[in-house]
């Protein structure tokens, strides 16, 4: 029985492996393209409506797409997990300055913070443990 468990674990740690090498990459790429396309459409939101923190919200946004764009023409292909945790971590730490900046939890951007949590595991083939460690990294910074 201890073997099965040995042999689980190794059959797991070459999924992963595999993960990581193959669908990640063009995964992470479809997942910064989404990211992007919304973030972008919220800029208009923001001079809409919160137009006393349009000024703030502004170069958060253009400079995660600046993170963006360098994840997506440079580090997706050659360094897929790294880049994943940098999109995720970027992306909540953008969506945590605007709630923030917003009303906090009354704020409607909070809602952003819910459907990024839940859609790093849907847009992108992560484990619970990472997106765990990123979403622990946002809160303790």
């Amino acid at each position: 029985m201890g073997n099965d468990f040995a042999e689980d674990r190794t059959l797991y740690a070459e999924y992963r492996r595999e993960v990581e090498e193959g669908p990640l990459s063009s995964a992470l790429r479809s997942a910064v393209l989404v990211f992007f396309v919304i973030q972008t459409v919220f800029i208009a939101t923001d001079w809409l409506l919160f137009p006393e923190s349009f000024l703030r919200f502004l170069p958060v946004r253009l400079g995660l797409n600046a993170i963006f764009g360098i994840i997506y023409f440079g580090t997706s292909r050659s360094h897929p997990l790294p880049s994943t945790y940098a999109t995720c971590f970027s992306g909540g730490a953008m969506l945590l300055v605007v709630t923030h900046g917003s009303g906090g939890g009354a704020s409607g951007y909070y809602v952003g913070l819910v459907v990024l949590f839940a859609a790093i595991g849907t847009l992108v083939p992560v484990t619970g443990r990472q997106v765990s460690m990123v979403i622990a990294g946002l809160y303790a910074g």
